[in-house]
């Protein structure tokens, strides 16, 4: 298994006010728009001015894909999947799970109403952002907020972020794609999330978990997928920033180079890999290549392995800027 800490920096976004669409493609996203928003039975403001609707967990957007009309939705992982923060980890940073949703009618889900701004916004990234972090594009604002992306062949026919088309299956009623997280501060707390995305190994289904309660959110069906049915064979794990042809690209973490403090650089610890059994792992850190896009002045990462007691750690981030 080839395991790759990634550290990207991509361009080439024009501004989101520069965006027309034809009388065609207007037709086309009001349609769309009717499929993905489902009647509700109950909608949920955020204090972001986000609406997120209640939607019967049987008529959700995933079960308009074609190849999943006939499935059975798997409401728990098989096996026992996601863990707690480690004590070591919890006792150094606080966490913060307040971005659950509550309200829900029972048998439904939150799923965050898609605006038509954000489709056209989504068809205008496509062709450079179906491979990259987050654009501020893509909600219009700034927020660090919990996101999905899937494709089955490489983003060249299929896939998309959160449930801008059909594909996630939402089983949680208070967790949901989209919500705004609670950063931490700089020389100050910080604030701590665990999330895993893993195969269930008698299902085949990849199920999205927040580790910090082992809140089962909900998982991309097998049938979508073509080899990722069975097993993965890359694993990635690092930081993202992009930025406009002439614009600098924005900082990420706290905005300074990485330094081995978890007060002042943003990290990732308790790295691990899951098994075929479901079973939590450390992995080979030897096997471990480290990729960097940009010059260092701009982004880095130190990658010292295992790390007193939190287990495989990392720390990235930088202040970013015109980087080549």
């Amino acid at each position: 298994m080839l395991l790759n800490l990634t550290l990207e920096d991509h361009r080439g976004v024009q501004g989101r006010n520069n965006k027309l669409v034809s009388k065609e493609e207007d037709m086309e996203i009001n349609e769309k728009l009717k499929i993905l928003n489902k009647p509700p039975m109950k909608s949920i403001k955020m204090k972001l001015g986000d609406m997120y609707d209640c939607i019967n967990i049987y008529k959700q957007p995933a079960f308009d894909h074609p190849l999943l009309r006939n499935h059975k939705i798997q409401m728990k992982p098989n096996v026992i999947q996601g863990e707690q923060i480690e004590e070591s980890t919890s006792n150094m940073v606080s966490s913060d799970v307040r971005y659950k949703l509550k309200g829900c009618p029972s048998e439904t889900v939150p799923i965050r109403r898609t605006t038509k701004e954000e489709l056209v916004n989504a068809k205008h990234l496509s062709n450079w952002i179906k491979r990259r972090h987050v654009h501020p594009q893509l909600f219009g604002d700034n927020k660090t907020r919990v996101f999905g992306l899937w494709t089955a062949d490489g983003f060249k026919e299929t896939g998309c972020y959160n449930m801008l088309c059909p594909g996630f299956v939402q089983v949680h009623p208070e967790y949901s794609f989209g919500e705004e997280l609670t950063v931490g501060r700089y020389g100050g707390n910080q604030r701590v999330f665990d999330f895993s995305v893993h195969r269930d190994p008698e299902s085949g289904n990849w199920w999205f978990i927040n580790g910090i309660d082992n809140a089962k959110i909900g998982y991309w069906p097998k049938e979508i997928f073509t080899h990722l049915s069975k097993h993965a064979s890359v694993i990635g794990y690092g930081g993202v920033a992009g930025a406009g042809l002439s614009e600098p690209t924005p900082p990420m973490g706290y905005g300074y180079s990485p330094t081995i403090n978890s007060t002042y650089t943003c990290f990732m610890a308790g790295m691990k890999v899951v098994d075929d059994r479901g079973r939590y792992l450390n992995f080979d850190t030897s096997k471990v290549q480290l990729d960097h896009d940009t010059e260092r002045r701009c982004y880095d990462i130190i990658f010292p392995g295992w790390y007193i007691s939190h287990g495989i750690m990392m720390f990235f981030g930088g202040p970013g800027g015109y980087c080549p």
